[in-house]
């Protein structure tokens, strides 16, 4: 008999603002997460029930040592994650789903219930589930409170004539459904396959125009598909076939996505012109290996055309981090690489101040105080009038970054203050105060 491991997501957020299928986006991700434990599962939303996935685990329990270690397995995963959830394997989806609702009697509700296949145990080990656990609509949920049905066991010894007639087909449906009495259908999450072009020939043909058309033709049939889709590519992969030969294989990635047939031939060109046709070629695919949607920001194109034609590690760009030292605030990547996600602002702590040049080098300089304020500094020869100083900010290692054994006095010797100073010819800098030493990190342009 089939088995099937439920998970009841129940500290999902629905946030009412936005749109429902933004849900089953985030859902069907979580989904395809889950797969690592079955490659068949399914996602179960019918607000406003907590959302839940279903994984069919059928001849996969004994890969982890059985079902009870595996049940545990995944909780413990889960709860590693801080996804607050209940899980439960029953012999139907809707026997696993209902086990995970505790029951009215919470001191005999297993931790990680496992419901046996036998018709009658199932019964004996859902009665004290609560009717919200069948997840109906909230008329039929009332319309049972209001006889005093409040568990799955008092609909189980009610003639089922007078369930029909009373609150319709749908009721006993849910329950020969979590029986196993009734098939359920179970739609596993199914990826849709990458959009792909492809064109044979009759026979080889060696000539290069003729090569370069069915790249035209080829790509311009990729990008109608990806129309079609609302999506843009961000990297595909193209397979020639070749007589007498290996296939040969070039890849591209963008550093934005593009749906245009002509950018998209000028950045492969590089890589087509190196590769030999031998004999003459066959076949030409074209694959879609990574794409977006269509109302993503566009990179420039001339970025691709330096990537292709001087090599991806050859042109990067520069992307700012989390950390808020001056020197470690940036960091480059190539123009392929993921944007960086936005740090989650802090009410009380305001974004620091950096200068928009910094230096490769932090310069030593020499500054003048009259008590606590800055009245000169001297760099590369020049004084220069403090008229308005910002500071100190002070600047500590990273305790993540701190070796072990390093103690307060080190620490303390590893923190550095930054000052924001305005000199009299309206110029500003950022200065660095570090162990009685005075060095100059940065200037605003």
């Amino acid at each position: 008999m089939p088995r099937t491991l439920a998970i009841l997501l129940t500290a999902w957020r629905t946030d009412p603002d936005a749109a429902a299928d933004a849900d089953a986006l985030a859902l069907r991700k979580f989904g395809r997460w889950c797969q690592r434990w079955s490659p068949s599962v399914s996602v179960e939303i019918s607000a406003p029930h907590p959302p839940a996935l279903l994984l069919d685990i059928t001849g996969c329990a004994h890969l982890f040592g059985g079902e009870e270690r595996f049940l545990r397995r995944v909780a413990r995963t889960l709860r590693d994650r801080a996804i607050r959830c209940a899980v439960a394997i029953g012999p139907t989806p809707r026997a696993a789903l209902i086990a995970c609702v505790p029951g009215d009697d919470h001191a005999v509700h297993l931790e990680h219930p496992i419901i046996p296949e036998d018709r009658h145990a199932i019964h004996a080990a859902l009665a004290n589930r609560p009717i919200t656990a069948l997840r109906l609509d909230a008329a039929t949920t009332e319309a049972l409170h209001e006889v005093h049905l409040h568990r799955i066991g008092d609909l189980l010894v009610v003639p089922r004539a007078d369930l029909a007639t009373r609150f319709g087909p749908l009721l006993l449906r849910t329950l020969d459904r979590m029986d196993g009495s009734h098939w359920e259908p179970f739609q596993p999450i199914r990826d849709q396959p990458p959009p792909m072009a492809l064109m044979e020939l009759d026979g080889p043909d060696t000539r290069a125009d003729s090569f370069d058309r069915m790249v035209d033709m080829v790509l311009a049939d990729l990008c109608r598909q990806l129309q079609a889709l609302h999506r843009r590519v961000r990297e595909i992969e193209v397979r020639v076939k070749r007589n007498a030969m290996d296939t040969g294989v070039v890849r591209l990635v963008l550093a934005g996505a593009s749906d245009d047939p002509v950018h998209l031939h000028q950045l492969l060109r590089p890589q087509l012109e190196q590769l030999s046709v031998g004999m003459g070629v066959e076949a030409l695919c074209i694959r879609a290996i990574r794409t977006t949607r269509a109302d993503d920001p566009q990179e420039n194109k001339t970025t691709d055309l330096l990537t292709a034609r001087l090599g991806r590690l050859q042109v990067l760009r520069v992307r700012p981090t989390t950390r808020w030292a001056p020197e470690a605030s940036w960091k480059l990547v190539p123009t392929d690489a993921p944007a960086a996600r936005a740090p989650h602002p802090h009410p009380h702590t305001p974004p620091p101040w950096r200068p928009t040049v910094l230096l490769d080098r932090a310069e030593s300089i020499s500054v003048t105080l009259v008590d606590t304020s800055l009245q000169r500094l001297r760099w590369r020869g020049h004084s220069m009038a403090i008229a308005r100083a910002i500071g100190p900010e002070r600047v500590s290692r990273e305790w993540w970054s701190r070796g072990r054994g390093i103690d307060a006095t080190h620490a303390a010797q590893c923190s550095r203050d930054l000052w924001r100073v305005q000199t009299d010819d309206g110029s500003w800098l950022l200065l660095e105060h570090m162990v009685g030493m005075w060095r100059l990190r940065g200037v605003w342009s």
